[in-house]
């Protein structure tokens, strides 16, 4: 899986096309929370990015991902696309050094809520 991600982004070429998005299909499922909606939107940043001339990187996957919710409201390039560029040079590095695993490590919330408490 991940050698056939880093494969799909490093053939940059491939997924530049000048033709227009195609419309969202009308029975697309609308996202039901806030963590949906924000991928959709991150998802639509990064198809963005992908369709420029002079993008930092190609992700063949996000037009799909993103669906009419995310092109409606893209997430801010200002910061999506400077780290996704970084974490997909950071992986792609690494992957030609014989990587084949990657972990992401997120950290406990620092306050407990209602939905999460604290375990002893």
């Amino acid at each position: 899986m991940l050698a056939r991600l880093l494969t799909a982004m490093l053939s940059t070429t491939a997924a530049r096309s000048a033709a227009p998005r195609a419309a969202a299909p009308k029975d697309e499922a609308r996202v039901t929370t806030a963590h949906s909606f924000t991928g959709r939107m991150c998802a639509a940043s990064r198809d963005d990015e992908s369709r420029r001339a002079d993008g930092l990187f190609v992700d063949p996957m996000a037009r799909g991902l993103a669906g009419a919710e995310g092109h409606a409201a893209p997430m801010g390039a200002w910061i999506l696309v400077p780290r996704t560029r970084h974490g997909d040079d950071f992986l792609v590095e690494h992957y030609r050094r014989g990587c084949r695993q990657a972990r992401c490590v997120a950290r406990e919330p620092v306050f407990p809520t209602p939905a999460r408490q604290w375990t002893a």
